[in-house]
């Protein structure tokens, strides 16, 4: 009857040690100004612009075991270092679906639960932004 009663309290300690966890960021690299300083000027196909979106769910055991797997390909750019690896992941989702060369303005939702004292996590991260293609580019 005491190894019951252990395991009944133990399973209660763990389910009532969930958490979560919302973010949402604003635009990173605006419009005007954009702050983007680079050699060249592009062109942007702003006539054809479309609002583009994607969510990505994540769920890891253990801090580094993945549970769903993304196609581990996701944007990287050392520029935006404070991307995490769910907003790589669906900035790299909405840009090949989209089929647009830059997204301005992108906008990332965030939802993360973890369980078990953090030994199990899920996260989902959508963005939304303003999916654009480049028609050509300009000497400066």
């Amino acid at each position: 009857m005491k190894t019951l009663n252990y395991l009944l309290i133990g399973f209660a300690l763990l389910t009532l040690s969930s958490c979560a966890f919302y973010t949402q960021t604003a635009p990173v690299a605006g419009l005007d100004p954009n702050g983007i300083k680079v050699n060249v000027v592009a062109d942007l196909d702003m006539e054809n612009a479309k609002t583009v979106t994607a969510t990505v769910k994540t769920k890891k055991v253990l801090w580094f075991i993945n549970l769903v797997y993304n196609e581990r390909k996701y944007i990287h750019s050392p520029r935006y270092r404070g991307f995490s690896e769910s907003e790589g992941l669906a900035l790299y989702r909405a840009k090949n679906e989209a089929d647009v060369d830059v997204i301005l303005d992108p906008e990332f939702e965030s939802e993360k639960h973890s369980w078990f004292f953090g030994i199990y996590k899920t996260r989902t991260t959508t963005l939304r932004g303003l999916g654009v293609n480049i028609k050509g580019y300009q000497k400066q």
